[in-house]
């Protein structure tokens, strides 16, 4: 889709389907996450954003390598993220977290999800979290565990060094 000023002030809105619109003022009603990734709720968490924590994506100068790496999302984008990270098979673990096991992607997205979990590429995770747990060594403050509760109400820790959040 395209959005262009005319001369007369007036704006010329093209969709992607190539239907033209043309109006003095449009108005964007996207939700949350469309423009600004929905952060987590989790206390404490922001201090490890850009470090142990990443929205969205990891960024290329992030090293996976032999690390176990939580991807959080339930739709297409984070399904997608751990599917590329498993692929890439530099990562020692892929876990994909979300509060139920039900993912939102194209089936195709779905199927290859499936074949890298059978694989024992990728684990899902059917929980929701609490909290974290960190350590403080040599002056620095490490993300070791999020707190996790499952649908049964049992809760315990899930070991990571890297978490990418993918929430819309």
């Amino acid at each position: 889709s395209a959005l262009t000023v005319q001369a007369d002030g007036r704006l010329l809105i093209e969709t992607s389907q190539g239907a033209q619109l043309l109006a003095r003022s449009v108005f964007i009603a996207a939700g949350v996450g469309a423009f600004v990734p929905r952060t987590l709720k989790v206390d404490g968490i922001e201090r490890f954003v850009g470090g142990q924590v990443h929205y969205q994506s990891l960024p290329a100068t992030v090293d996976a390598t032999a690390r176990h790496v939580v991807v959080h999302g339930g739709d297409e984008p984070a399904v997608a993220r751990a599917v590329e990270l498993a692929e890439q098979g530099q990562a020692a673990r892929v876990s994909l977290l979300h509060r139920r096991d039900v993912f939102q992607a194209p089936d195709a997205l779905l199927q290859r999800l499936q074949q890298l979990r059978d694989a024992g590429r990728i684990g899902i995770e059917a929980v929701q979290i609490t909290g974290i747990e960190t350590t403080h060594t040599q002056g620095k403050d490490r993300l070791d565990a999020l707190k996790v509760v499952d649908a049964e109400g049992t809760q315990r820790a899930l070991p990571l060094d890297i978490l990418v959040a993918v929430l819309g």
